[in-house]
């Protein structure tokens, strides 16, 4: 035989094998693809099922501690890219701590690469704080929260929710509302140990006893550090005792231009007695001191006339506000001595 026949028989025998090698290829490909997602949907599976079974173990646990926990309707959802827990109602109570939780239309989701970063989705909530001096209850609708998980408090938790409204007894007086807002936010994080609380409320009508026909508020704010924060979360102490704040600022806005804002350190010490060093800032005094002598007429003369000395200020006036040992005063007015806190 020829080189050349040679030649064109080599060429012929590569080319007839060529097509089957390529199918062996495709196939294990193929194979790999349907193994990699039976894998991934087994994995998914999984952990969708530890989520139910930690719902179960939370609940278990809350029954021993003398408290309830439910969960009715509970499904995981969100197959293939986000794990979910959906509830139909869901409630908490903690018998030792008076904490009761309900809300209806519960709906959670984290991604697959991020699943300790969580969001939600409540249709409403309710809260109840109970104590030995009474009880405290918030609603809300259209709850939307999220955090980053971590132990054992959030690295960052964020919460908004639309009708706000707080429930309390004053002086014995049987449970009213006092306050009422259109919307509310908070937020929370950890930094180096501390703890950064961000709470606002917007379009407020706040109404307790008292204080005649309720003060309206375009929005009121707080801002604050919790110093050491973390560390007594984690103690689980119910006394403010031994703790520190720094008061970046806690206003309350009449108008966008009107307000009252108070600022500075804050601690309150293991006698309950609480130490600061606050400035108290007052934007259009007048303005302040006509809402204010509006919903409570009974002292509105006084009101107005201590307003006409601060608008003399300008329409910025700033007074340094300390307290000694529980002691206030205001500049050099004694206001009088603040109660002890538990």
């Amino acid at each position: 035989m020829s080189p050349a026949a040679r030649g064109n028989e080599v060429d012929h025998m590569t080319s007839s094998e060529s097509p089957e090698r390529g199918s062996r290829k495709f196939l294990w490909l193929s194979l790999g693809i349907v193994v990699a997602i039976a894998a991934y949907s087994a994995g998914w599976f999984y952990v969708g099922g530890r989520i139910e079974r930690s719902v179960d173990e939370t609940v278990r646990q809350a029954i021993a501690d003398g408290g309830e926990a439910t969960c009715t309707g509970r499904e995981a959802r969100g197959f293939p890219f986000r794990f979910g827990l959906f509830c139909d109602t869901v409630t908490f109570s903690d018998a030792p701590g008076g904490v009761i939780v309900e809300g209806s239309g519960l709906r959670t989701a984290s991604q697959v690469y991020d699943p300790w970063r969580i969001v939600g989705e409540l249709d409403d909530l309710k809260l109840r704080l109970a104590g030995d001096s009474g009880s405290l209850g918030v609603t809300g609708n259209d709850v939307r929260f999220s955090a980053s998980l971590d132990d054992p408090l959030p690295q960052r938790a964020s919460m908004t929710l639309a009708d706000l409204s707080v429930e309390a007894p004053f002086a014995g007086e049987k449970v009213s509302t006092v306050l009422k807002a259109l919307a509310g936010e908070a937020h929370m994080r950890q930094r180096e140990g501390d703890l950064d609380l961000f709470i606002q409320g917007r379009t407020l009508r706040v109404s307790p006893p008292g204080l005649g026909t309720g003060l309206d508020l375009s929005r009121v704010e707080l801002d604050l550090t919790v110093q050491d924060g973390v560390r007594l979360a984690d103690a689980s102490s119910e006394s403010l005792r031994g703790a520190s704040f720094v008061l970046r600022s806690a206003s309350a806005f009449f108008t966008e231009e009107a307000r009252i804002s108070l600022s500075g350190p804050l601690a309150i010490g293991q006698d309950g007695l609480i130490d600061a060093r606050l400035e108290v800032e007052m934007n259009r005094p007048a303005e302040v001191g006509e809402a204010l002598a509006a919903a409570m007429p009974d002292q509105a003369d006084q009101i107005r006339s201590a307003m006409a000395g601060l608008a003399m200020l300008g329409n910025a006036a700033a007074l340094p506000l300390r307290i000694e040992k529980g002691r206030a005063r205001i500049a050099f007015i004694q206001l009088g001595q603040l109660p002890a806190l538990d």
